[in-house]
């Protein structure tokens, strides 16, 4: 009896070895296939006009593991956070891509998302999914799913909730529903975070425009660069307030607006777009010799 008990002990303890080694196995298999994932996306914010070659290699990996996980360790823990890896690679690899451009990645993308929704019992994974689902159908130009997705997330992080709502804010505009993506902006307050209510400043600018007083929205587009102060989001206000300004027909205002932009940006591409606002803005104005100038730097950057 004894050696049968000293047999069962030696057979669970083998038991709890293989267990634990496959845990081990499958935890290693997600951490690195996160690794190269977290790697690619540094890289595309480091170059985010001119996709690296090792990006693509590296959502290649985190595609790879999280695939692994779902075939060879699909009842594993880690299988809903898998699915979520996977739509965010294959996200990235449409949304900045080496060469050319598609949509089969976002599709793939919308479907791991979808999977991640069906079987994870976590709310937090349910609702960063229901996040990347929306922003793969906008690029899809599904937008009215896109709504569906940006509404499904509940208020558990307050920050995700809240850009979900701006990314909602940005679909109903997208899809021609000036009047609700204001009700949506109007109904989020004012937000604690100063990054994020920079956005729904410029995102309240844009709703103005679209709705046809780009007179407050070039008030509010201002006002969210202040906010931001620079970097991205205060290029995307400047640009924003320059737009409405010549919509209200006031280009000379707009040419202001651009030329303080100007004269903090070296970045090519974005350069390019700031010179050719600026050259129909002093269309606008009048200033012809002007005009020629920018859209001659705007051809100059853009070659």
């Amino acid at each position: 009896m004894e050696n049968l008990r000293t047999r069962t002990g030696i057979l669970f303890s083998v038991l709890l070895t293989v267990l634990a080694g496959l845990s081990c196995a499958y935890y290693n298999t997600f951490y690195n296939a996160r690794k190269s994932y977290d790697a690619a996306i540094e890289l595309a914010r480091q170059n985010p006009d001119n996709p690296v070659s090792s990006e693509e290699i590296l959502l290649d990996e985190a595609v790879a593991g999280a695939a692994k996980i779902l075939t060879v360790y699909s009842e594993s823990h880690w299988a809903d956070d898998a699915q979520l890896l996977l739509g965010g690679a294959r996200w990235q690899s449409s949304n900045h891509p080496l060469t050319g451009s598609g949509t089969s990645d976002f599709t793939e993308a919308m479907m791991a998302y979808s999977s991640a929704i069906v079987i994870t019992d976590e709310q937090e994974i349910r609702d960063r999914a229901n996040t990347g689902l929306g922003l793969a159908a906008i690029e899809l130009e599904r937008f009215n799913d896109a709504i569906v997705s940006f509404e499904s997330v509940s208020r558990d992080d307050s920050k995700l909730y809240l850009r979900s709502r701006l990314y909602l804010v940005e679909t109903c505009l997208l899809n021609h529903q000036p009047e609700r993506a204001l009700a949506v902006a109007d109904s989020l307050g004012t937000p604690g975070d100063d990054s994020l209510a920079a956005e729904l400043t410029l995102w309240k600018g844009r709703a103005f425009m679209a709705v046809g007083q780009p007179d407050s929205g070039a008030v509010l587009a201002l006002s969210a660069g202040d906010m931001f102060g620079r970097g991205d989001g205060y290029y995307r206000s400047l640009t924003t307030a320059a737009e409405a300004y010549i919509l209200d027909a006031q280009p000379q205002m707009a040419v202001e607006v651009l030329n303080r932009l100007l004269a903090g940006y070296r970045s090519d591409l974005e350069t390019a777009v700031i010179a050719l606002l600026n050259g129909k803005a002093r269309t606008l104005s009048g200033d012809y010799t002007g005009a020629i100038f920018s859209y001659r730097s705007a051809a100059d950057l853009d070659r």
